[in-house]
């Protein structure tokens, strides 16, 4: 993990490398909430981009929670069963079920579309069965719902997944009497820094980008968006 006044120091030598006239002062709560934003933009970028290539997960690896379990939280027909606080997307998903005289076992998740849910219950093949060791559920707002059937009964579940990348907080570089209060209107007293090490470089021209863009100072933010690219395509080599 980078420290966050490290993240701080990078972020503002990078904007005085563009000689930007007239720039005005940026505070740390700014540059935290750019960082933020920029961290959690990465991780979506390549999330979607790991599916083509399985090599650039290795850059996600900080964020990856292996053995969650989750208990049943609701449902009647059907299971219904939160996902963690921080859960942005799985990595792959195994139900827990017990069946009297047989014990637990735990199922891969076979995933449903929402309208094939009639098929779950009309069509034999489609039935959740101990025995076949196989199981179906769908993606909710609430969590995931699991159909139940009537051959055993859903406890839980055990998720591999990627988690939303903690917010980046500076408070240690505010003097007091001043707080440092983030942009939820929250004090925060504790650095939490940039967890997504390999990718820092990118982040801290994407930081500057955002920030410079936002003061109005377009032909710098011309020029570090342009940067950014050449980092991604380096990255990609």
């Amino acid at each position: 993990m980078v420290e966050a006044k490290a993240l701080l120091f990078r972020v503002d030598r990078k904007i005085d490398r563009l000689h930007t006239e007239h720039t005005p002062t940026i505070k740390a709560v700014d540059i935290c909430s750019a960082a933020t934003e920029a961290e959690f933009w990465l991780l979506k970028d390549r999330v979607q981009r790991a599916e083509q290539d399985k090599t650039l997960r290795h850059a996600l690896l900080p964020l990856e929670v292996k053995e969650k379990f989750m208990p049943v939280t609701g449902g009647t027909t059907e299971s219904i069963i939160a996902f963690p606080p921080d859960y942005y997307r799985d990595l792959g998903i195994r139900i827990c079920v017990s069946k009297r005289g047989c014990g637990k076992k735990e199922i891969a998740l076979t995933k449903m579309e929402t309208g094939d849910k009639n098929k779950s219950l009309t069509d034999p093949f489609w039935k959740t069965s101990f025995f076949w060791e196989q199981i179906f559920g769908d993606e909710g707002a609430d969590g995931l719902h699991v159909y139940n059937g009537t051959d055993c009964k859903v406890i839980g579940m055990i998720i591999d997944y990627y988690r939303i990348p903690p917010e980046v907080h500076c408070p240690s570089a505010v003097i007091p009497p001043d707080k440092y209060i983030d942009w939820n209107g929250v004090a925060q007293t504790e650095d939490q820094g940039w967890v997504l090490d390999e990718l820092f470089d990118e982040g801290v021209n994407l930081i500057a980008m955002m920030l410079k863009g936002d003061i109005g100072d377009f032909r710098d933010f011309q020029l570090q968006q342009s940067n950014n690219m050449q980092t991604v395509q380096i990255s990609k080599l």
